[in-house]
């Protein structure tokens, strides 16, 4: 019965979304043509036009949102997963779409009311979300749409997951008691007497012994099992269960960059980064002029770097050093008053316009425009041996910018907070995060005091 009542509401909700979709559509070609923000030079696109476009809309988007996993109805899932769901889905549906009218070259359409609609359908897809949760707490605080459950355990993790639970009452879980391993035999008899509807296994690994009885009572109960496992701890970014012929793998450091973000976030370097490089293409034929007429030597110096994987990269950067500057020092890091700087290298670090260069790494592939600053083999084999899962900051592509950067932690700075903002990145990845980093860069990651 449960399962057909979300199967309800995930159709009737994507329903919904199909009808906001239209919505913004229609309201975006009324702003853009009616509502004088922004001059229309190319005259108004006829009304039937964009109702037959509408139905190119309504299926990309469909798609799109079918697919991004937000019907997928979970009560713990928290109201950031979703609008980042909204959000990528919306990214990706726009990208298709652009494609779309390109290659169809009858399927013209107005950049501004695309403009508008993005931003319209977004909001509201989002705003509707916040007003179905809110109409879902208010019948749970009435008595409705509750999930009552029991604990199997009554160790440490079956607090953790009792905490954790009690921390979001608008999830409509409700905790109605703990069963100790020792009383395993009431499980039956306890799901009938209270009219539970799930029982969550969160037993410690010395009573993992016990986990066959538990199971074993429960397999002819209808009733939805899950279990939590005491290796989460083990994971230091997100872990995902595959399948292979029924038999189920658990991965512990997976990371949200599947197949669908990975051509996201692609798309978002390959655009973004041609744009930034031709913004940044007068500076850098300065910057190339005034190294070339400072001191002896090439322009460009071009550094061995480990990237995605632990693969190594060579990466592109001004030169800011005199030629031959690690012969004697071999492979250090720069300090505040590093003598081996030449006077336009300076400059340019101070500003990190020395990095300039590596748009290019970003527009082959190498890098990415956000993601953990990558480091130079040397210190890699270095820091991989002292500090716990450093190695996993190369479970993505090496970033032009950063989490870590933009919150202060770049340059010769506490490699342990670095490595726990570059984790944190990984593992709470989104195209909206990287956009914010990009934001913040021009005010944190430029103009810092750690860029020496």
């Amino acid at each position: 019965m449960i399962k057909k009542h979300r199967i309800l509401w995930a159709r009737l909700l994507f329903l919904v979304d199909l009808a906001i979709i239209l919505v913004s559509w229609f309201f975006a070609y009324y702003l853009r043509f009616y509502v004088d923000l922004i001059p229309a030079p190319t005259g108004i696109y006829s009304l039937s036009y964009h109702m037959s476009l509408a139905i190119v809309i309504l299926t990309i988007w469909g798609t799109s949102l079918h697919f991004s996993g937000l019907y997928k109805f979970q009560r713990l899932t928290s109201r950031t997963q979703a609008f980042r769901k909204i959000f990528n889905a919306s990214v990706i549906a726009t990208l298709l779409f652009i494609a779309t009218t390109y290659l169809f070259q009858e399927y013209r359409f107005s950049r501004g009311v695309i403009g508008y609609f993005f931003v319209t359908s977004l909001s509201l897809l989002c705003l509707f979300r916040v007003l179905f949760r809110v109409f879902l707490s208010y019948l749970r605080t009435k008595g409705l749409n509750l999930r009552h459950i029991v604990i199997v355990g009554t160790g440490e993790l079956a607090k953790t997951t009792a905490k954790k639970i009690e921390k979001h009452p608008e999830t409509g879980v409700r905790i109605v008691g703990f069963v100790a391993v020792s009383d395993l035999s009431t499980l039956p008899s306890l799901i009938k007497e209270l009219h539970l509807d799930q029982v969550i296994i969160a037993i410690d690994a010395s009573d993992y012994p016990h986990l066959d009885a538990a199971l074993s009572l429960l397999k002819n109960e209808t009733i939805d099992v899950k279990i939590v496992p005491e290796f989460y701890k083990f994971a230091s970014l997100i872990y995902d269960i595959e399948e292979l012929d029924g038999l189920p793998f658990i991965s512990l450091n997976d990371t949200p960059l599947d197949s669908w973000n990975v051509l996201l976030k692609r798309t978002l370097d390959i655009s973004l980064g041609a744009l930034f490089l031709l913004l940044a293409l007068p500076v850098m034929i300065v910057a190339a002029i005034l190294i070339k007429i400072s001191s002896h030597g090439p322009v460009f110096y071009v550094q061995e770097r480990v990237g995605l994987d632990g693969k190594k990269i060579k990466i592109y950067k001004f030169r800011t050093m005199k030629i031959d500057a690690e012969k004697e020092t071999g492979a250090v890091w720069a300090t505040a008053d590093d003598s081996r700087r030449t006077w336009i290298g300076t400059l340019l670090r101070k500003f990190s316009m020395d990095e300039l260069p590596q748009f290019l790494n970003v527009i082959m592939g190498d890098m990415s425009l956000v993601g953990p600053r990558p480091e130079r083999p040397e210190f890699v084999n270095q820091f991989k041996d002292h500090y716990a899962n450093y190695m996993l900051r190369h479970k993505v592509k090496a970033g032009l910018t950063g989490w870590a950067q933009v919150n202060g932690w770049r340059g010769n700075t506490d490699l342990q907070k670095r490595i726990e903002h570059d984790l944190f990145y990984i593992k709470n990845w989104s195209a909206w995060f990287d956009l914010k980093i990009i934001l913040l860069t021009l005010w944190r990651g430029v103009f810092n005091k750690n860029a020496y």
